[in-house]
């Protein structure tokens, strides 16, 4: 995916976030997909992209399959700079909770 973007338009990773990449044998391609097709939400003052379910079909009716990047997250500064990457474990985090 990230092959065919011009580079002012792939997303800028840190040395950090690319060790993470390596190391936890996350493809390059899955962090444009994660931010192209993930929800996005604010936690702890970063922007942290993820797929879940309802992603991959959203993608799939879109003829994309992002099933093999369900559960990894992207962490991103305000400036949609990619500070760390890894798979969440716990997919029953990724659920919203309502308020009390």
């Amino acid at each position: 995916m990230n092959a065919h973007l011009p580079e002012s338009l792939r997303p800028r990773i840190t040395l950090h976030a690319h060790d993470r990449l390596r190391t936890r044998r996350i493809p390059l391609d899955a962090i444009q997909a994660i931010m192209d097709f993930g929800q996005c939400r604010l936690k702890r003052g970063a922007e942290v992209y993820l797929i879940g379910w309802r992603e991959v079909e959203k993608a799939r009716d879109a003829g994309y399959d992002v099933e093999r990047f369900a559960g990894v997250e992207v962490v991103c500064d305000h400036d949609s700079r990619v500070l760390t990457v890894y798979r969440n474990e716990n997919p029953k985090a990724l659920r919203l909770r309502k308020a009390a």
